[in-house]
């Protein structure tokens, strides 16, 4: 036929010779519709209705349905899905709780009613805060029950704290100053103030902390404890002293030194924890190496403070001083000395000896490189109380070949003593014993030694080189004057020498 082709489309289904055989005449969409019928293109069994009620009543008693239904609908089928007894599925999630049947949604909140009592009986346990004060009890476990208390106050007033400020900017900023106010305050009040005998006749007197006049009443009571007559000496380690705390200390001094005491002003400052750490001996252990202990100790602590001074004197040393001192390792130089690194150019020997003529090519030296080569300008003898070189010296004992010749160098010290030198003398108007009257003589005699020196001699006229005696009294840790002829006490100078800024 001579048909379009769209034609063609919509009468696809007709009975032209395009058509399938069997058809009706229909068209294709009109076939889709009804494709469930009974004509030959249809399912066999089916009843001719269209596909979507076929759907709906897939549990129908038809050829394709289940075998044992009751022709239903899935939809009635899912809601009655529960069981035997016909409930349906959200009742029965609402009575899961259960065989006394409570609904589900009461059970819930009597779960969570149930908890949050629990957790309120927790925080308000006044048997874990009040506690019988009366009943036997271990202290340590007392102190860490009261911690866990004050921890758990301290948490919620935090909580609760920090709950009122994020809704409140203004309440925020008055506790904020409120806090600040009462750290300054504490501050300002809180001092340490103790009073103690430290042997020998003498007494300790410490204030740690900002003494103002709101600890005049405690300091006034401590040192009245201090008895009349014994010699004082006064630490402190304050960050504030007001005028009214420095008065009453000057008053108390002035009071004690007139009944024949005397008082001696320390100004520690803030560096009291460090110098201990510094200054105080190894504390010894059976295990590990102190030398190692003390190295890796150093670099945790305090290497950090000396690089910035080491740096300029990475390539080359100005040292101001020789010292010539005793290697008793009871002797710091640098800090009887408040030096530091680079300051001295130290030789240390038993009893701190320089041999006549130059029998000894150690000192010789030492004296020769620090005058000639690094240009020192003075030239330090240093003894000290308690010397085993000076002991030995004059009670004569024996003590092998090596350390008897060594000592022999001393014995014009020991008859220079014996003839009644002046500076033994001196010492003994000062209460020394014995033995450190040897050693203070023994530092006089080498000075002399020392000014006869060709290279000391030489220095001396061509630059002014100066040559200085010093004692070191361990039990007071004072270092006195050795002169020629007498012992003197060093006062305290106008500009005393301070670390140069680097």
């Amino acid at each position: 036929m001579d048909v379009s082709r769209r034609e063609r489309w919509e009468c696809h289904a007709g009975n032209d010779g395009s058509a399938a055989p069997g058809t009706t005449g229909v068209s294709r969409r009109e076939r889709r519709e009804r494709c469930a019928g009974n004509d030959g293109s249809a399912t066999p069994g089916t009843t001719g209705a269209l596909r979507r009620e076929r759907r709906e009543r897939y549990a129908g008693n038809n050829g394709s349905a289940t075998p044992g239904t009751t022709g239903v609908s899935r939809q009635e089928q899912r809601e009655c899905h529960a069981g035997a007894t016909g409930v349906l599925r959200q009742e029965r999630r609402e009575c899961h709780a259960g065989a006394a049947g409570v609904p589900l949604r009461e059970w819930r909140e009597a779960s969570r009613r149930e908890r949050r009592e629990a957790r309120h009986a927790r925080m308000f346990d006044a048997s874990r805060c009040f506690r019988p004060m009366n009943r036997p009890e271990d202290p340590d476990r007392r102190r860490r029950n009261m911690s866990t208390d004050t921890d758990s106050v301290r948490r919620t007033l935090l909580s609760g704290l920090s709950s009122a400020l994020r809704h409140n900017l203004l309440l925020g900023m008055v506790v904020g100053l409120v806090l600040a106010f009462g750290l300054l305050l504490w501050r300002v009040v809180r001092v340490a103030i103790s009073v103690r005998p430290v042997g020998g006749g003498r007494w300790l007197v410490t204030v740690d902390g900002a003494c103002t006049f709101l600890a005049l009443p405690r300091l006034v009571g401590e040192l009245a404890a201090v008895p009349p007559g014994a010699p004082v000496i006064v630490e402190l380690t304050v960050d504030f002293l007001d005028h009214a705390a420095h008065d009453a200390l000057r008053d108390w001094a002035d009071g004690h030194e007139k009944s024949g005491g005397t008082v001696e002003f320390v100004e520690m400052g803030a560096a009291r924890r460090l110098l201990d750490d510094v200054l105080g001996p190894w504390r010894r252990t059976a295990q590990g190496d102190p030398i190692v202990a003390g190295v890796a100790a150093y670099h945790r602590r305090h290497a950090h403070l000396v690089r910035p001074h080491l740096g300029r004197l990475r390539d080359v040393q100005y040292p101001d001083s020789l010292f010539l001192t005793c290697a008793d390792s009871r002797i710091v130089p640098n800090v009887i000395t408040n030096s530091g690194p680079g300051d001295l150019f130290t030789v240390r020997n038993i009893g701190n000896l320089v041999p006549a003529d130059g029998r000894d090519s150690s000192v010789e030296a030492a004296l020769v490189y620090a005058l000639d080569t690094l240009r020192v300008r003075s030239v330090v003898v240093c003894g000290h109380s308690g010397c085993g070189a000076m002991d030995a010296l004059f009670h004569d004992r024996v003590t092998g070949p090596g350390l008897d010749d060594w000592l022999a160098h001393g014995r014009p010290a020991l008859d220079r003593y014996r003839a009644g030198h002046p500076v033994a003398a001196a010492a003994a108007e000062a209460g020394f014993g014995e033995i450190d009257r040897l050693g203070m003589v023994n530092v006089a005699v080498q000075l002399e030694a020392l000014a006869r020196h060709p290279v000391v001699r030489r220095a001396m006229l061509a630059r002014g080189v100066v040559l200085s005696g010093l004692f070191f009294d361990i039990s007071t840790a004072r270092v006195l004057e050795i002169t020629i002829d007498g012992v003197d006490e060093i006062e305290d100078t106008t500009e005393p020498a301070t670390a140069l800024s680097v």
